[in-house]
């Protein structure tokens, strides 16, 4: 067998799965505070609070 071939997909097995990780974290963060200038959890938090139940 090949070492360099083995060694390829070795780190290719170990970046993907990093790599897919970062990038949904970024998109979760992005669609929980998208940067407009808007303060993080701006209108959407505030109907959270509005209909939360109140026991």
């Amino acid at each position: 067998y090949s070492w360099d071939e083995n060694l390829q997909w070795l780190i290719l097995a170990l970046v993907t799965p990093i790599l897919l990780f970062i990038i949904s974290l970024g998109v979760l963060c992005y669609w929980y505070c998208p940067p407009v200038g808007k303060s993080c959890g701006g209108p959407g938090r505030n109907l959270i609070d509005k209909y939360a139940r109140k026991e």
